[in-house]
């Protein structure tokens, strides 16, 4: 099992289509877009507070960036008008 990276994070987001990465920041992590993101898709992503990477599985940081980012594209979708 890969060690619990930046960039082993960065590449199973990549490998499951994700349009973002995981980023340091001070005494916690956060998610950016992508240029190819669509607009303001990272904003629904929870930051993880943590000094460090330990505390979760590469698995678990996908399955959170992709809960997260499934929550806002489920906001995106506009329902037909009905007729």
């Amino acid at each position: 099992m890969p060690t619990t990276t930046i960039n082993n994070i960065n590449k199973a987001m990549a490998a499951n289509g994700l349009p973002l990465e995981i980023v340091k920041g001070d005494c916690y992590f956060w998610f950016a877009a992508k240029p190819d993101a669509p607009m303001g898709c990272e904003e629904a992503i929870d930051s993880i507070y943590s000094n460090h990477l330990r505390g979760m599985t590469i698995a678990e940081y996908v399955e959170h960036a992709q809960a997260g980012y499934d929550n806002w594209a489920a906001s995106q979708e506009t329902p037909l008008a009905t007729q």
